[in-house]
């Protein structure tokens, strides 16, 4: 009899009112990370519910609070940017050629892995990572601590290989990437494709003065730990 656990066995696909639940709770989240990075955490249900086309009442049947969609909102974000982090990881498959995968401003027959997860999070991803947070002081939910320590090893990975490249010099750390892309990826009141291009250009600025520093073969002082940027969301 064969084993379900075998490696080859081919995933059992969702029923279908499963797999429709489960792609409007997507469109749900994507669209509160917009509402969200555009309103800040004032957004109302009723706003995100318009953003997504489906009905107030229906948000509240999946998240009976605010709080309960900002904390799904919190884990969804994080967890997008770790999946997206383990693909670009060497050996996940990716060739890292496709379109946008290139480094700004960089030598785009080698873009460094941290450059590419940069490059393409400010493409892919609505909404800064860290909005909303948490109430100060408080825990951190199971959910949010998996996803946070998935995304803390994609993009060790990530790094670790970059500095055996000479892409990023010794002491720049996982949570110089996520410090880094708060910072390149602020909301700004202009047009979204001027704040596209100004995000691509200042990456490309950082990737250049990062490649040069690892070059020289200077290290940076030591990098934050993981769990100062974790901190951000209870300040």
């Amino acid at each position: 009899m064969p084993s379900a656990s075998a490696p080859d066995a081919a995933p059992r696909a969702l029923p279908g009112r499963l797999r429709e639940a489960r792609a409007n709770d997507t469109a749900v989240l994507a669209a509160a990370r917009r509402v969200v990075a555009r309103d800040g955490a004032a957004s109302s249900v009723a706003d995100i519910a318009h953003e997504a086309g489906v009905g107030v009442a229906s948000i509240y049947r999946r998240y009976p609070t605010k709080e309960a969609l900002f904390e799904a909102l919190r884990v969804y974000g994080v967890r997008r940017a770790a999946d997206l982090a383990a693909s670009i990881a060497p050996g996940a498959g990716g060739t890292g050629s496709e379109t946008g995968d290139a480094e700004p401003g960089g030598d785009a027959a080698a873009p460094s892995l941290v450059g590419r997860f940069l490059t393409r999070y400010l493409v892919e991803v609505d909404g800064p990572i860290l909005q909303p947070r948490t109430a100060a002081g408080s825990e951190l939910s199971p959910d949010l601590v998996t996803a946070s320590a998935d995304l803390e090893i994609a993009l060790t990975t990530l790094v670790e290989a970059d500095q055996a490249a000479k892409a990023l010099p010794a002491g720049f750390t996982a949570a110089d990437v996520m410090q880094l892309m708060t910072r390149l990826h602020p909301h700004l009141p202009i047009d979204a494709d001027a704040a596209a291009d100004l995000e691509a250009r200042y990456l490309g600025l950082v990737l250049l003065g990062l490649r040069a520093h690892a070059e020289s073969g200077q290290a940076l002082p030591p990098g934050p730990r993981w769990e100062s940027w974790v901190d951000l969301w209870r300040s």
